[in-house]
């Protein structure tokens, strides 16, 4: 990303295609980023680290360790449910999601994964021998034995 100062305060950050306008008074960038998480986004941080400042002191003081601590410092109460509906386990009935028909024909069987079942030895269908087939016979019928005849 190139970084390119206007006045000091705001500065032009020129992206893969977009040009982004960073204005560090304002803590605002044209992605929109920055203001709305309180972090600043990577073109303030391009901005940030070519002026040699601290990336940390631009952060909201939301993000601080001091922060957290302060918000969980006094005790959190549960809401009281007085005036609520009692909920009775018995009354609640869940019911399956309906299902879509899926679109094609239906499998008759399920396919095996794999290593699930053995396969099976190749079986010759001339003569029902094991250990090869039809095409790798090699006592072939005898309709297929050509004859040469001489005249």
């Amino acid at each position: 990303m190139r970084v390119r100062p206007s006045d000091g305060i705001r500065f032009e950050v020129l992206g893969r295609e977009l040009l982004y306008v960073v204005n560090l008074k304002n803590r605002t960038c044209l992605y929109g980023k920055w203001q709305v998480l309180k972090l600043p986004c990577v073109h303030a941080c391009a901005v940030l680290v070519s002026i040699n400042e601290s990336l940390h002191t631009w952060c909201d003081p939301f993000y601080t360790t001091e922060m957290y601590r302060r918000t969980y410092a006094v005790n959190i109460f549960p809401i009281p449910t007085i005036g609520m509906p009692k909920l009775v386990l018995n009354d609640i009935v869940i019911k399956p999601p309906t299902m879509k028909k899926r679109a094609g024909r239906k499998k008759k069987r399920r396919i095996p994964s794999r290593g699930e079942i053995d396969t099976l030895p190749y079986r010759c269908s001339y003569y029902g021998q094991l250990g090869h087939n039809r095409q790798t016979c090699e006592d072939p019928m005898p309709s297929q034995i050509s004859v040469d005849f001489e005249a």
